[in-house]
């Protein structure tokens, strides 16, 4: 998994009643403030898997924020490598993102070209 955070979180201990998150389809895990979506899309890039161009901007953005947020380095390393090279990225979003995830190449050429 590449990350002690998501590990921990994916190898909570068993209880055996049902009233423990992610026992049974009725009581699922929850993940506050991540949306169903966003983590599918983790899971999709952990097990090798590509969202389907159409998805490609929104995939990387959810890669970026729950990959660092998870401390997953090498995810969050691919996400900002990929999301360099799209068109997208504006000076704006650069600067943004590259001050979030901590991106100072984005940060200092966002100002450069907002200046």
């Amino acid at each position: 998994l590449w990350s002690s955070v998501l590990e921990s979180l994916l190898l909570l201990p068993y209880q055996h009643d049902n009233s423990t998150e992610g026992t049974c389809d009725k009581n699922p895990i929850i993940l506050h403030d991540i949306v169903c979506h966003e983590f599918n899309y983790i899971l999709i890039f952990l097990s090798g898997g590509y969202a389907g161009e159409q998805y490609h901007k929104e995939y990387l953005m959810s890669v970026l924020m729950l990959l660092a947020f998870f401390k997953n380095s090498h995810g969050y390393k691919y996400a900002i490598a990929e999301l360099r090279h799209l068109s997208i990225l504006t000076s704006s979003l650069k600067l943004q993102l590259g001050c979030q995830y901590h991106v100072d190449k984005w940060v200092e050429s966002a100002f450069q070209n907002l200046m």
